[in-house]
């Protein structure tokens, strides 16, 4: 790699900053005995430094005056020291574009002086003196999409982000309190990274006019202390306190990701009538039922339970609306008869259940089945002759028997070795999915080739 392949190498997200203090000994033999050498750089090198300063004058009255084509960029990639603007690289000290990067600098000049020099040149008073004009002042204008990476921690001032941004992605790091204004009213898609966790989001801080609204993993700020424009129409949170929802949820949301849930029972009003995805998670610190019949509206059509949910609703809790349920990892409880809404075509259970499912308690309207790590016998009449496509995940590894009379696909996971034969399917099999391992000695030869396929995903 060049000189400037080395000094202007990309920082990737986690990369972490070069350690010099290996090159204390070079740096002082460098001052001791080779200030012939440092001499030729300052003097002997202006013709270099010459070049990068008259050779990136263009791209800087580019994007001074704003007239750069590459400046027409939809998106703006941000970090902590580099904004990286397709193939321009602006930073507190340097602006170089690719050609002047690579084609003026490369390893034919990478000789011994070249690296005296790359060892002065991390020094912070050279980089000052000799780039203290090329300092970003802000984004440019014509951005609609910018992305913030995980380094960059810094307070936003108003006007540091366009009035053209229509989205704003924030890294993992950034956690600053925002002021009204410093997140444009042009935004309708905001999502906060992980450790963004301010003391409160006061009224008016986020723009009228959002539509998306994501909370990171760590977002613990008071429920009472965050406001939500009422435009919003996804909401993510991480976890959320019940006693305030009906207050703090705006009433046009439609996709509604809750958290982890804390504080009483979800009960009837909570939850707006607007929302038709419902995503709720159980909290390790709260113990109480988090479902009630009634607590979600007949508007919803997905539900989905958690990574932690492992509660077992109540009867009739499920409204006939929804038509999608997923289980989460952690569920793992007996199911009984009327639990499943009447109107669920697609059930999918997570990696920890794996009980025995009697007659009734899924209902006929079920066509896809879903398991993960199940590993139980199927009881005659347990699963509806709805099912169409059932997928027994990795763990099962049992005999095929009492399948359902119109299931058309079948897949099979990695832990399956048993026999196939047409008379353990039902003549209604068009698709069999086994692993691309799968012994084909196993094979009954009456299976039609034609209906076996390969299951890449188990």
């Amino acid at each position: 790699m060049g000189l400037f392949g080395k000094i202007f190498k990309k920082k990737t997200n986690g990369e972490k900053e070069e350690n010099f203090n290996d090159d204390d000994k070079d740096l002082s033999k460098i001052k001791q005995e080779s200030s012939k050498d440092l001499s030729k750089i300052k003097q002997g090198s202006s013709k270099d430094l010459g070049k990068i300063k008259q050779g990136s004058s263009k791209d800087l009255s580019k994007i001074k005056q704003g007239s750069s084509k590459d400046l027409s960029s939809q998106s703006i990639y941000i970090d902590s020291e580099e904004i990286i603007l397709n193939n321009i690289v602006i930073d507190n000290f340097f602006l170089l574009d690719n050609s002047v990067r690579f084609n003026v600098f490369n390893e034919s000049h990478c000789d011994d002086k070249s690296n005296i020099f790359y060892k002065v040149w991390r020094t912070q008073a050279i980089i000052q003196v000799i780039f203290k004009h090329y300092v970003i002042k802000s984004i440019p204008t014509q951005s609609t999409v910018i992305t913030i990476t995980d380094l960059f921690n810094k307070k936003l001032t108003t006007g540091f982000i366009p009035d053209t941004t229509k989205s704003v992605t924030f890294g993992r790091k950034f956690n600053q309190s925002l002021e009204v204004g410093s997140i444009p009213e042009s935004v309708t898609y905001l999502k906060f990274g992980d450790e963004f966790s301010p003391i409160s989001l006061p009224l008016n801080v986020l723009p009228s006019n959002l539509k998306t609204l994501i909370f990171g993993q760590y977002f613990h700020t008071a429920f009472k202390m965050v406001n939500i424009p009422p435009s919003v129409e996804i909401l993510r949170l991480a976890r959320c306190n019940t006693e305030l929802l009906a207050e703090k949820l705006p009433k046009n949301v439609q996709d509604l990701n809750l958290g982890e849930v804390n504080g009483r029972t979800l009960t009837i009003g909570d939850i707006p009538e607007s929302v038709t995805t419902l995503s709720l998670d159980q909290s390790f610190t709260n113990k109480n039922p988090i479902l009630e019949v009634g607590s979600i509206p007949s508007t919803v059509k997905t539900l989905i339970l958690g990574p932690n949910y492992n509660q077992l609703p109540p009867i009739n809790s499920i409204p006939d609306s929804v038509a999608s349920l997923t289980f989460g990892d952690s569920f793992n409880q007996p199911l009984s008869p009327g639990l499943i809404g009447n109107s669920v075509g697609m059930l999918v259970f997570g990696e920890a259940f794996n009980q025995i499912i009697s007659p009734g308690c899924l209902p006929d309207c079920v066509n896809i089945l879903e398991f993960s790590n199940y590993n139980k016998p199927f009881v005659y009449g347990a699963l509806p002759n709805s099912i169409i496509y059932l997928d027994l995940g990795k763990s099962y590894n049992l005999p095929l028997s009492n399948l359902p009379e119109n299931l058309r696909s079948l897949k099979l996971g990695r832990s399956f070795k048993q026999q196939l034969t047409m008379d353990t399917l039902p003549p209604s099999i068009t698709e069999i999915y086994l692993v691309p391992n799968f012994d084909k000695t196993l094979i009954s030869y009456d299976i039609p080739k034609h209906i076996l396929k390969v299951n890449e995903k188990n």
